[in-house]
């Protein structure tokens, strides 16, 4: 199965998040129950610190696609497809996240966690 363009950035954010959520923190002795009370007491003081800023910017400009004429043998049967307007393509983003995600890993290093990688 081929994935068409459209389809290809979202599988790949998706695929992405999963890798992203099979990684963990790990310490010595505490439980994996721990481990998320202590996540999320990081995450909850890294919200407050740097809480969202969302900005949104141009991920690919607008742009004019001439027209284009398409001929048979010998120039019969020529078509022309007039031209458009290709809108820009948005994106938004938040300017805080790697603030709160080096916060919350400080935060979690601090108490003695590390983080485990793994599939």
């Amino acid at each position: 199965m081929r994935i068409h363009g459209s389809f290809r950035r979202p599988c790949c954010a998706l695929l992405l998040l999963l890798v992203a959520g099979c990684a963990g923190w790990v310490k010595p002795g505490a439980t994996g129950t721990e481990a998320d009370a202590v996540l999320a007491q990081c995450r909850s003081r890294a919200e407050a610190q740097f809480p969202l800023v969302r900005q949104t910017e141009v991920q690919r400009p607008g742009y004019w696609v001439p027209s284009r004429t398409e001929c048979g043998p010998r120039r019969s049967g020529c078509r022309t497809s007039g031209s458009f307007f290709q809108p820009p393509v948005y994106r938004d983003r938040d300017l805080n996240a790697p603030l709160r995600d080096a916060m919350i890993e400080t935060c979690m290093r601090d108490q003695g966690w590390a983080r485990k990688e793994g599939l």
